[in-house]
């Protein structure tokens, strides 16, 4: 890398157009050579091809949407807790109502368990 170093330290505006040009043709290059993206993927004859096959199968195309959680963790009292249940259905008429939400399930519609 020597020679190279001292050519570019004696001629530093030839050294400069060089690697100008070195960038227009590596961008050039890879302006004109791009690929189309391929967002597609298969496994055929897995497991868990055949699982969400089976799912879709049964559940339709809910079972590839998103799922979410929203843990409780009310401060010094439990969520048997009259004003915490308030708060919780509360939050809940509200995840309800956000168009893109599909299904809510309260933690109130499971037995509780109490400790």
């Amino acid at each position: 890398m020597g020679p190279v170093s001292r050519w570019a330290v004696n001629r530093p505006w030839q050294a400069i157009i060089v690697w100008v040009i070195l960038l227009v043709v590596i961008v050039g290059g890879a302006a004109t050579h791009a690929g189309k993206y391929n967002n597609s993927f298969s496994l055929p004859n897995t497991d868990s091809t055949k699982a969400q096959n089976l799912l879709a199968s049964k559940f339709g195309t809910a079972t590839t949407n998103s799922n979410a959680q929203i843990l409780f963790a009310p401060g010094g009292t439990t969520v048997i807790n009259p004003k915490v249940k308030e708060q919780i259905d509360k939050l809940v008429k509200e995840v309800e109502a956000v168009p893109s939400v599909q299904t809510v399930t309260s933690p109130y519609s499971m037995p509780l368990i109490e400790a």
